[in-house]
């Protein structure tokens, strides 16, 4: 049976993923919400990702240590959310090839489109909510910025309104 209605949403790395599903399932996906997803990376995040893609670094260096959270709110939120605490370093190169062949790939993408980013966000830089809306071939594209809030946004402070919006978009077009 076939549902009426898909909606697909995803954070960072998930918002790609949630972007390439409606844009390779265009006739399938209703509407996607994109949080935080990135395009581009800078700092010490981009230089990791374009070293693991185009250098022997992956060759020689299996995994890289995640940096140490200095922010007492931001490291409580990781405590309480546990995760790997190594990044590999060929899924790091893998994961510049995907940010790079989404670039091109939004384009494809026709469903309606929530696209939510942070100016607090320390891990994707904020310019990428405007080449992520950009890039997007879709026709309805509502961008929220959020102030108060660092890359895991459903861990931070605007959970709530993210929930809402998300929600709100998706009950808009069921």
């Amino acid at each position: 049976a076939r549902c009426p209605a898909v909606f697909v949403a995803g954070l960072s790395m998930g918002g790609l993923v949630a972007a390439e599903l409606a844009a390779a399932r265009p006739a399938d996906v209703t509407a996607v919400a994109i949080l935080a997803a990135p395009l581009w990376l800078s700092g010490l995040n981009g230089m990791f990702v374009t070293a693991a893609r185009f250098t022997p670094l992956r060759l020689v260096l299996p995994s890289i240590a995640k940096p140490v959270e200095t922010d007492p709110r931001l490291r409580e939120i990781r405590a309480n959310n546990p995760s790997y605490d190594r990044v590999p370093t060929r899924a790091a190169g893998a994961f510049w090839d995907f940010m790079w062949r989404m670039r091109r790939r939004a384009r494809d993408v026709r469903a309606p489109a929530l696209v939510i980013y942070s100016r607090a966000d320390g891990d994707v830089p904020f310019v990428n909510a405007r080449l992520m809306a950009r890039a997007l071939g879709s026709e309805e594209i509502r961008r929220v910025t959020l102030d108060d809030s660092a890359h895991l946004m459903l861990l931070d402070r605007d959970a709530p309104r993210v929930c809402a919006e998300v929600r709100a978009f998706f009950d808009h077009h069921s």
